[in-house]
């Protein structure tokens, strides 16, 4: 009998002996304001919303976490099909049908997580390949058209009573790039393996998790409680924070030297390290104050991919657009924070003699960014399923 494989010690990946990949733990879905237009929205009719414009619906966590348990033994399928119970039964919606989600599915405050099994030959490809590795959720909800914000940003609408239906393996998800079979385990954000955690799970993927670890820390720190690296609960933990703080600070003044987007998260990484062994509530304090400090520089900070222009002055970029975010990080070019915008820096960014200003690598970058707000303004397809 042949042994199960594991890709990697902290991997969430694994092949069982009948070649059935299992993931112990991926996002399925996320807590998240995603653009939809009025004819995809149900009732849009007696809700009186325009067919053609586009409103702005807010995945609520609150629904998220009371419809966790819906999307526990779902059908995972290799396009979006609605489905019923009867449906399965169809050869041709049962051809699309390629895994299932596991019992375990749970809302951590930010992702929809559950684990999955694949079954086919050709997903289990795809997924390994990237051709189709992120996930979208299908499922059933009633709209509220309230208004409201969330993490900064208007909504027009929440979605509440969310009742799962399916899965689907997609090549680009509404929810986001983060939202993918994962490929290992991300427990915790330590500086010591920070470079490891970011190639499995991409920087904003991480940066994400370390807003989370900040925010829940100072939750801690507000209700007084004791840390991991309090004196009587770890008589190592002085020693261990002197060499965390002068790891943050060398992370920090790097940061503050190469204005590096990787390099901010981090420096914030690091001090997260060194709040959890600060000896007192003070020196916690601070260190959770410089990781949210490197977390909003983030927006601007640039990309070691994308090259300084000499003959561009980042500074007019900020000063005629102001603080928001750019295609172009490096030199305040191509801004994509409206629509109008984003159309604009397609647009300009397609003209040969503009392109040229940049090397191939470099445009690559710019394309995927651009690419990345068509998709957030609804500008092109929209993979998920409403």
């Amino acid at each position: 009998m042949a042994a199960e494989l594991s890709f990697d010690k902290a991997s969430a990946r694994r092949i069982d002996e009948n070649g059935y990949l299992h993931v112990s733990e991926t996002p399925i879905s996320k807590a998240v304001i995603n653009p939809y237009y009025g004819r995809e929205i149900p009732d849009s009719d007696k809700l009186g919303l325009k067919s053609d414009h586009i409103y702005y619906l807010l995945r609520d966590p609150e629904e998220l976490k009371k419809g966790a348990a819906t999307f526990n033994n779902l059908p995972v399928l290799d396009k979006h099909i609605p489905i019923s119970a009867l449906d399965l039964n169809d050869p041709e919606i049962k051809s699309h049908v390629v895994g299932s989600t596991g019992t375990d599915a749970e809302f951590d405050g930010t992702y929809l997580n559950n684990s999955m099994v694949i079954h086919t030959d050709s997903a289990i490809k795809a997924v390994e390949e990237e051709e189709k590795h992120e996930l979208s959720c299908a499922y059933r909800y009633i709209p509220v058209m309230t208004p409201g914000e969330f993490g900064g940003k208007h909504y027009d609408g929440i979605m509440t009573h969310i009742r799962g239906n399916h899965v689907a393996l997609v090549k680009e998800g509404r929810a986001g790039h983060d939202v993918k079979v994962m490929d290992s385990k991300l427990k915790e954000c330590s500086v010591i393996n920070y470079d490891k955690m970011a190639l499995a799970f991409g920087y904003d993927r991480v940066a994400e998790r370390i807003r989370i670890a900040s925010a829940m820390d100072a939750k801690d720190s507000a209700k007084g409680s004791i840390t991991m690296g309090s004196k009587d609960a770890n008589p190592e933990g002085i020693n261990q924070y002197s060499a965390l703080h002068g790891m943050a600070q060398k992370s920090s003044e790097r940061a503050k030297e190469t204005g590096k987007r990787n390099d901010h998260i981090k420096a914030a990484c690091a001090h997260l390290d060194a709040a959890k062994f600060a000896p007192n509530s003070l020196s916690r304090s601070a260190h959770q104050a410089m990781a949210e400090h490197h977390m909003k520089i983030l927006p601007n900070a640039h990309d070691a991919s994308i090259t300084k222009r000499k003959e561009v002055n980042p500074a007019s970029g900020s000063s005629e657009y102001g603080d928001v975010s750019f295609a172009d990080s490096r030199n305040k070019k191509y801004p994509i924070d409206t629509p109008k915008h984003v159309a604009a820096a397609a647009s300009y960014f397609g003209m040969v003699k503009n392109r040229a200003k940049y090397s191939q690598e470099d445009q690559r970058e710019i394309d995927k960014r651009i690419r990345a707000a068509k998709k957030k303004f609804n500008i092109g397809e929209l993979a998920e399923s409403k």
